[in-house]
């Protein structure tokens, strides 16, 4: 038989259910009603633009781990080869640098890897077109050198309308 009306706790005459360990007849103790405190102050996390860093080993910003901090790193290290890899390399970084920093961006976090990779990218396209002329002029030294080595100084025709002057 189940007790579909079970019996409320034994109360005092002022109306509060009697406490364990308060001996009848005594009055029950009563508080006073709870003080209303002010609200916090905002998150510090909201005035941080990527978040402020979680705790040791966890990870910082509104959404975790940056996405494109690896590819960024990539990049930068890529372009950072355009010092031995000539044209390839730096534009191969520039690329990955730039996705890199285009998928941090939209996921709200600031990539300075990817920036970085940009800018090495970048500065190594332009040296290593510098590199590339420089190296044709040099050919080109070489070159004329070794055809005034053979006829000798004066000035020669050696194509119709193209004069060389040896000294």
């Amino acid at each position: 038989m189940s007790n579909d009306n079970p019996t409320p706790p034994p109360s005092e005459p002022n109306g509060q259910p009697a406490y364990p360990g308060t001996p009848a007849g005594q009055p029950q103790p009563t508080y006073p009603p709870q003080a209303s405190y002010p609200t916090p102050p905002p998150s510090y996390a909201s005035q941080y633009p990527g978040g402020y860093p979680g705790a040791y080993g966890q990870p910082a910003g509104p959404g975790g781990e940056d996405p494109g901090k690896t590819m960024g790193i990539v990049g930068l290290v890529v372009s950072i080869a355009g010092l031995f890899i000539l044209f390839v390399a730096p534009i191969a970084g520039i690329i990955v640098s730039a996705i890199a920093r285009s998928r941090s961006s939209r996921a709200g976090f600031s990539n300075a890897p990817a920036l970085w990779g940009i800018i090495v990218g970048a500065v190594m396209l332009v040296l290593n077109v510098i590199f590339v002329i420089v190296i044709i002029a040099v050919i080109a030294a070489i070159a004329n050198a070794a055809l005034c080595g053979e006829l000798g100084p004066g000035v020669h025709e050696i194509a119709p309308g193209q004069e060389i002057v040896c000294s």
